[in-house]
């Protein structure tokens, strides 16, 4: 094909996205960033399938509760620059940034600590929530009347600032940051989850966009749900559900 063919084909599949006015797709479809599999996502994912070969998944039981991750799957990807909080640490690539830094001496790793909050501060400032976010939400609390909670590992004062700023008015159960530990990808802060609403994990639906998501999900015993994007798409098969977007998402639970 032509050079010329192939940009034509693009600008219609564009102009088919912007007239389902799905604005998720299409910015999936302009993202031109591809950043390639970290060593940690692909051990990650590994783990994940070899898990889901060798241990049976949860039986789809009557859905009684969903938690959400924060960065990426109820914001929007990008706001907190992960590879430079990284390089600025001095993380090794393989290891997730948290655990490495709580292995360091104690005035390392308050230093360390102070540029992983300096990062997340300037990502609270960026933040733009995912589209769908509220009426997913409405749809959880209100119709499905079920709990819903926030997972992250990130600080609790970003945490707070998310709920006030954009969940002020919904009803979140359960909002745990990295300040439980272990943190994710441990599947400790999920079992918590589970424990304080007194469900079996196998009745609730641990929702992300990262190989930590699926990980802890897993390990708890709950099921697990991928928000896709242009750099996760690669391990799908690794969650027991993957969604485009929260619109989807809320599709899902409604039909569950």
């Amino acid at each position: 094909q032509s050079l010329g063919t192939v940009m034509l084909a693009v600008r219609c599949r564009i102009l088919s996205f912007t007239k389902t006015k799905n604005p998720t797709a299409l910015r999936r479809l302009m993202s031109t960033k591809s950043e390639p599999p970290t060593e940690y996502a692909k051990k990650a994912v590994e783990t994940l399938r070899n898990n889901m070969a060798s241990n049976p998944r949860p039986a789809k039981t009557k859905l009684r509760g969903v938690v959400f991750d924060m960065d990426g799957t109820l914001t929007i990807h990008g706001a907190i620059d992960f590879v430079g909080l990284r390089n600025a640490v001095g993380a090794p690539q393989g290891q997730g940034i948290l655990e490495w830094v709580s292995e360091l001496d104690a005035d390392e790793k308050l230093e360390k600590m102070e540029i992983i909050d300096r990062f997340e501060v300037e990502g609270v400032e960026r933040q733009e929530i995912q589209p769908g976010l509220l009426e997913m939400w409405t749809t959880c609390t209100s119709e499905l009347k079920i709990p819903t909670g926030i997972l992250t590992r990130n600080s609790t004062a970003a945490l707070m600032h998310f709920k006030e700023k954009y969940l002020r008015d919904h009803d979140v159960s359960q909002l745990v940051s990295r300040d439980f530990t272990p943190p994710k990808p441990a599947p400790d802060p999920l079992a918590h989850i589970c424990s304080t609403w007194n469900f079996d994990p196998a009745e609730v639906l641990m929702v992300g966009d990262y190989v930590d998501d699926l990980l802890t999900g897993q390990q708890a015993g709950c099921h697990t749900a991928l928000l896709l994007n242009s750099r996760n798409e690669w391990y799908a098969d690794a969650a027991d559900h993957s969604v485009e977007s929260l619109e989807q998402l809320r599709q899902l639970l409604l039909k569950w």
